[in-house]
C-alpha cells in the first residue's frame, strides 16, 4: 500500500506539465479537462489519513486480540483455585469438590505453594457432603503436608469424625499428638470433644479400656466451662449407664437439668443444642428412675418434654410403661391414646397400639382389644406377605439383592422392592441407612456424569450451530478485524479514483467505455457497501442500533404475548 502511494505521488509529479493530447476529430466528444495538481495532491492526502486511521484501527486489535498473552498454567490454576474457593464460601460442596478436584491431579500443581490449601478444600468439600470414604482418603493426605497449626487442627478435627463414623482410627492418636503439640501441650476443646466422641463410639476397645479412655478424655472437657461441656457431662452419664452406676449417672444428668449459676447449659451453649441435651437427660433420668423403681420422680421428668420436642411420642410411650408398673392400667391407657392422637404416623404407634391392646384385656375390654389388633394386623399384614414372597423366592436374599445390582444399569430405587412401610421401619437400622444412602450417592454420581455428558453435548452442538458466535470474546475480535478490513477496502477504492484521475485523459474512447460500464456496475454494491462500519465508534453505534431493534421486537412480543394470555383468560 505504502509504494503504491509513493508511486502515486512520483506519478503526480511527472504529470505536472500535462503531455499534448491528439487532435480532436470532428463529431468526437472533447476529452475531460485534467484535474489541476492541487487536487490530484489533496486525493492523495485523503488516502493518506484513510490508511493512518486504518492502521490505528489495526494496531488496537492487534493490541487487544492477537498480542495480549495467553494466560499462563499458573494463571489458570489459580483462577480455579479462586473459583473453587469462592464455592465453599459459598456452601456450594458439589462445585467445589469438582474445582478442587481438578486441581488436585494436575500433575502441573503439586508444585504449586497453594497444593496442600487445595487438597484441604477438596477433603472439606467431600466431608461436608458425607462422603467420609473420599474425605477420609485426601484428609489423610492432606495431614501429610506442611499446613499451618490452624489448618492442621481443622483437618485433624474433620480426620477424627470421619475415623469414627468409619469406625477406622489408625494413626489418629500421632494426629492428636501432633495437634496437642501445635497447641502449647494443651488440646483444643473442639479437637479434644472430637476425639472424644470418637473413642466413644470405637468397637475395637474392651469394655474396661473404652470405659477408661472415654473417661480420661471427657472429664477435662466436663470440669472446664466451654461450649462442649453439657456434650461431655451428658457422655459421662452415658458411660455410668453402661457400667452400672445408676447412682453416678443419675447425679450427672441432674447437672444437665439444673439451673442457676451452676448449670453445665450456661457456658454459652446454643440455646436449640441446651434444650435438646435437657430433653435427653430428661429422659435418661426418667428411664433410671424407672429402674430403680422410683416411679413418681420418672413420671416427673417424662412430664416435662415439651410437646413440640421430637421426644415427645418416646416420652409418652415411657409415661406408659411407668404406670403399667405402678398396676395403673386406665392412666398408661390414656398416655397410649395420646401418643396415638398426636403422632399416629410415628415409628412408635405400632407399639403403641399393640400396649393399648394389652391394657384393653387388663380392663377386661376385649372386643376393643381385639379391634386394636386387628388393626395393627391390617396395617402391616400387606408387608410382611410381600417379604415373605420375596424371600421364598429368593433363598439367598443377600445374593439376591447382589445379582439385581449388578444387572441393574440405572439408579436402584429401594422403594421398588420393599413395600414403603417395610422400608420405614427398615431405614431406622444403621446397615440399612448407609446402604440406601450409598445407593443414593451412585444415583446422584450417575446424575452428575449424565449432566456433565449433556452440557459437553450442548457445547458441542453450539461450536457446530454457531461457530465463532459462542465465544463473545473471539466474536469481538473478528468483528473489529472485519472493520478494519473495510476501512481498507475503502482506502484502496480512494486510492482507484486518484489513479483513475491520473489516467483518464490517457484513455481511448473504448477504454474510457468500458471504465464507465465497470463504474456502473460497481455503483450497485457502492451503496451497501458504504454502510459497513469502518471505526470502533461506529461498530460500537451500528450494534447498539441492532440491539435496540432487538429490545423493540422483544417489548412488541411480550406485549402481544400478554395480550394473548389476557385473551385466553
Amino acid at each position: 500500500m505504502t509504494a503504491t502511494l509513493h508511486a502515486l505521488a512520483l506519478a503526480l509529479s511527472l504529470g505536472a506539465a500535462p503531455a499534448p493530447s491528439p487532435a480532436s476529430k470532428p463529431g468526437t466528444a472533447l476529452a475531460p479537462m485534467p484535474a489541476s495538481l492541487s487536487t490530484r495532491a489533496a486525493a492523495v492526502e485523503a488516502v493518506e489519513a484513510q490508511l493512518r486511521a486504518a492502521e490505528q484501527s489495526l494496531r488496537f486489535v492487534e493490541a487487544q486480540f492477537t498480542e495480549r498473552p495467553e494466560p499462563s498454567s499458573t494463571d489458570s490454576q489459580q483462577k480455579r483455585f479462586s473459583e473453587g474457593e469462592l464455592h465453599s464460601l459459598l456452601g456450594d460442596w458439589p462445585a467445589a469438590s469438582v474445582l478442587f478436584y481438578d486441581l488436585v491431579s494436575d500433575p502441573d500443581f503439586k508444585s504449586n505453594p497453594r497444593y496442600p490449601e487445595a487438597v484441604f478444600y477438596l477433603a472439606d468439600a467431600l466431608y461436608q457432603q458425607k462422603n467420609d470414604i473420599g474425605a477420609r482418603v485426601y484428609l489423610r493426605d492432606v495431614l501429610a503436608l506442611p499446613l499451618t497449626p490452624q489448618r492442621y487442627k481443622e483437618a485433624v478435627s474433620r480426620y477424627l469424625a470421619v475415623a469414627g463414623r468409619l469406625q477406622q482410627f489408625e494413626g489418629i492418636d500421632a494426629y492428636v499428638e501432633k495437634a496437642r503439640q501445635l497447641s502449647g501441650g494443651v488440646l483444643a476443646p473442639d479437637i479434644a470433644y472430637v476425639h472424644a466422641r470418637g473413642t466413644f463410639k470405637r468397637a475395637d476397645l474392651s469394655p474396661e479400656e473404652h470405659q477408661q479412655r472415654s473417661r480420661a478424655l471427657f472429664a477435662p472437657l466436663a470440669q472446664s466451662p466451654g461450649r462442649f461441656r453439657v456434650q461431655a457431662v451428658y457422655h459421662l452419664g452415658v458411660l455410668s449407664v453402661q457400667a452400672g452406676d445408676h447412682p453416678a449417672a443419675i447425679a450427672q444428668f441432674q447437672r444437665i437439668i439444673a439451673t442457676g449459676p451452676d448449670a453445665v447449659v450456661s457456658t454459652g451453649l446454643p440455646e436449640p443444642e441446651a434444650q435438646r441435651f435437657r430433653e435427653l437427660a430428661r429422659l435418661s433420668l426418667g428411664r433410671l428412675y424407672y429402674e430403680t423403681g422410683r416411679y413418681a420422680e420418672a413420671l416427673d421428668q417424662y412430664s416435662q418434654v415439651p410437646r413440640e420436642s421430637e421426644r415427645f411420642p418416646e416420652s409418652l410411650l415411657e409415661v406408659a410403661w411407668t404406670y403399667v408398673r405402678k398396676q395403673d392400667f386406665t392412666q398408661a391407657k390414656n398416655a397410649t391414646d395420646i401418643l396415638l392422637l398426636v403422632a399416629p404416623g410415628s415409628q412408635l404407634a405400632p407399639e403403641a397400639q399393640i400396649l393399648q391392646g394389652h391394657l384393653l384385656q387388663k380392663l377386661r375390654q376385649y372386643e376393643e382389644a381385639l379391634e386394636t389388633y386387628d388393626g395393627v394386623a391390617r396395617t402391616f399384614t400387606p408387608a410382611r406377605d410381600k417379604v415373605d414372597e420375596l424371600l421364598r423366592v429368593n433363598q439367598d436374599p443377600v445374593a439376591y439383592f447382589d445379582n439385581l445390582l449388578a444387572r441393574n444399569e440405572r439408579s436402584l430405587d429401594v422403594s421398588t422392592l420393599l413395600p414403603p412401610l417395610a422400608l420405614k421401619y427398615a431405614s431406622t437400622q444403621k446397615e440399612v441407612a448407609e446402604a440406601v444412602r450409598m445407593v443414593g450417592d451412585l444415583d446422584s454420581g450417575r446424575q452428575g456424569a449424565g449432566e456433565a455428558k449433556a452440557i459437553a453435548e450442548r457445547i458441542l452442538e453450539a461450536l457446530d450451530a454457531r461457530g465463532l458466535e459462542a465465544f463473545p470474546e473471539l466474536q469481538e475480535g473478528y468483528t473489529r478485524a472485519e472493520a478494519v478490513d473495510t476501512a481498507l477496502t475503502l482506502v484502496e477504492q480512494s486510492l482507484v479514483q486518484a489513479e483513475t484521475g491520473l489516467v483518464a485523459e490517457k484513455l481511448t474512447p473504448a477504454e474510457r467505455e468500458k471504465l464507465l460500464v465497470a463504474q456502473g456496475q460497481r455503483e450497485a454494491q457502492r451503496q451497501r457497501f458504504a454502510s459497513l462500519p469502518t471505526t470502533n465508534r461506529e461498530l460500537d453505534a451500528r450494534r447498539q442500533r441492532m440491539q435496540a431493534r432487538v429490545d423493540t421486537v422483544d417489548r412488541e412480543a411480550f406485549r402481544l404475548g400478554y395480550e394473548l394470555q389476557s385473551l385466553h383468560a
